[in-house]
This record gives structure tokens, sequence and C-alpha cells, in this order.
């Protein structure tokens, strides 16, 4: 086990999903083993020297070359049906389930770059569970483990929407200052479009206080490619300030949604107790 993972044990109650973990471990333990290139290299250096010996300098590189495109052939549908599995429980909104994985991947961690990718995954799971408290002792790993730009932004995103959720303003404009600072030194535009709305934040929240429905929906209208999950949030935001504003039927509408699609997160456990 790695230091991140004990760590990890140390901060969060983790109660691992047993199908999900086999699976985890199995998808590691095989990229770990076949897929891993000080494993497959020598074999490959291997295979090399015997077709240059067997079949000559041309025939023995086009083999070579063959047997290379199918191995990463392999690897990335190897790679991206895990991927896939993983991204469908987090659209489902299945963080219980989505939670696992991540930790599992927390055991095999070594770099900070591999952290840097982890922890952030691990801290948002615990926010949409309404684990809150975990959630910032997880960002505060963060600090530790990717104290990097990249890193940062992540951690400083995930502060920002337990801030926004507690209602903690003041909390909310040093994070959204904080990220307008790192922005410019990640130079990674799909990063950088990612937490560009956190920074908006603090127009939520005033619409968010005053109550004001009509102005919540323009500001929060849906884009184009939206997730499932970004729909059950802004659904959940948008019964909140209607509530507020004695909107019931309005409210019903966007609670029935987050009922019917919220899955494991605390949007739909919030909004169980509430309107009938």
């Amino acid at each position: 086990m790695s230091k991140l993972y004990d760590d990890l044990l140390n901060i969060i109650d983790f109660r691992p999903d047993k199908e999900e973990e086999q699976v985890a471990e199995k998808y590691l333990r095989t990229s770990n083993s076949i897929f891993n290139y000080r494993n497959s290299l020598p074999v490959f250096i291997f295979l090399f020297v015997l077709s240059l010996y067997r079949f000559g300098d041309y025939i023995g590189c086009i083999l070579i070359l063959v047997l290379l495109i199918v191995f990463l052939i392999l690897y990335g549908c190897h790679h991206k049906k895990y991927q896939t599995r993983i991204s469908s429980l987090v659209n489902k909104c299945m963080f219980s389930k989505a939670l696992t994985p991540f930790m599992v991947m927390s055991r095999y961690t070594r770099r900070a770059k591999e952290a840097q990718a982890v922890l952030p995954a691990i801290g948002n799971a615990l926010f949409y569970l309404g684990r809150f408290e975990e959630a910032k002792n997880v960002a505060r790993l963060m600090k530790k483990y990717c104290d990097t730009p990249t890193g940062n932004m992540h951690r400083i995103s995930l502060c920002a929407a337990i801030a926004r959720y507690e209602m903690d303003k003041s909390g909310v404009e040093q994070y959204t200052r904080e990220l307008q600072m790192l922005i410019p030194q990640v130079n990674t535009p799909y990063i950088t479009k990612l937490y560009e709305g956190i920074l908006k934040y603090p127009l939520y929240m005033e619409v968010e206080e005053s109550c004001d429905y009509a102005r919540a929906l323009e500001i929060l209208r849906e884009e184009p490619n939206e997730s499932l999950l970004q729909k059950v949030s802004r659904s959940y935001r948008l019964c909140k300030i209607a509530m507020s504003a004695g909107l019931n039927d309005e409210a019903q509408k966007h609670r029935a949604f987050v009922l019917e699609n919220g899955g494991d997160t605390f949007y739909r456990r919030e909004l169980e107790g509430t309107i009938r």
C-alpha cells in the first residue's frame, strides 16, 4: 500500500464497494504487469532482436511494428473500457460506487502526478456524497501531495464548492481570487475552462440569497453537452430558489428531476424530505 492510501484512511471512513474494488484491482494489476512499459520494453527488445535474426532487417522491422501497433490498440481498449465504466458511475451520480476505484488507485499511487489525478476525484466524490468535512480533509492532503498550479486549482475549486454549499460568502470570494491568480499559470485549456465557471460562484450566491427565480433561470441556464450531474446540480439550486420564492409548482418540477436522477448525492437526499 502507498503512503497516500494510508494517509487517506486516517482522514476518511472508507468502506469499499466489493464489486468495484475487484474490477479496479483487476484493471490495475493488468496495467501494472502487462501494459507497464518497464515490463513490456524488454519483451519488445527481445522480439525485435529475434525478428532481425530470424527474418532479416526489413521483415523483422515490419513484424515488430505490427506487434507494437497491436499492443497499443489493446492497451487503448483496456484503458478506455475502464475509464468508461468510471465515467458512467459519475454521470449516473453513483458516488458511493465511484469512490471505490479512486481509492483503489490511491493504493498504487507513488508519484505526484498520479496523486494530482486521484485526490481531486476522491475529494469531489466525498463532496457529492455530502461528506463535507472529509472532503475538506482531502483538500488539505492535496496541498501536501500535489502542490503545483494544477493541483492547487483542483484543491481551491473543491474548497470553493464546499464554501458555496455552506453559504460562506467570504470563503467563496477568497477562493475565486486565488483561482483567478492560478489560471494564467496553467497551460491546459481543458482544465482552465473546467474551472472558469467557479469564478461565477459569488454571482450565483447573490442570486440564491435574493431568491430571484427569474434571474436564476437566466444565469443557471443549461449549457451545451451538459452532463446529467450538472443538470442535477442546477435543478437542485433552482428547486431551492423556487421554494424560497414560494413557487411550489416550479420547485416541484426541479425536485422531481433531482429525485429521479440524483443517485446517492446530497442533492437528492436533501430534497427527499421537502415539498410533496
